[in-house]
């Protein structure tokens, strides 16, 4: 049962995975892609966009519960993730039904 349930919704879990992975380690990192990509091509959108970023990473790392908050995440989307799973099957079932 376990086994079937993983292999159905394996592209869920490995996106949870990956969001609180990239949320851990990358927050800071994506702020500095955005300010270099601001002082290459002057557009002030990447600006923002690290600014963005400096600030969701600094208090992620000042915060004392970074493993819960990136396991909160991760929850959140696998949650969405096979809600949307869920809402998209019953109206495919819904069509056939409603097409015979």
């Amino acid at each position: 049962m376990i086994d079937s349930w993983l292999k159905n919704h394996r592209t869920s879990l490995v996106s949870s995975i990956a969001i609180a992975l990239y949320i851990k380690f990358l927050l800071l990192p994506t702020a500095t892609l955005f300010f270099e990509a601001y002082h290459l091509v002057k557009v002030e959108v990447l600006y923002v966009g690290y600014q963005i970023f400096k600030v969701a990473g600094y208090a992620y790392s000042k915060s004392d519960a970074e493993n819960t908050i990136a396991i909160a995440v991760a929850l959140l989307v696998l949650g969405v993730s096979l809600l949307i799973k869920k809402l998209r099957s019953r109206k495919t079932t819904g069509q056939e039904v409603g097409q015979v």
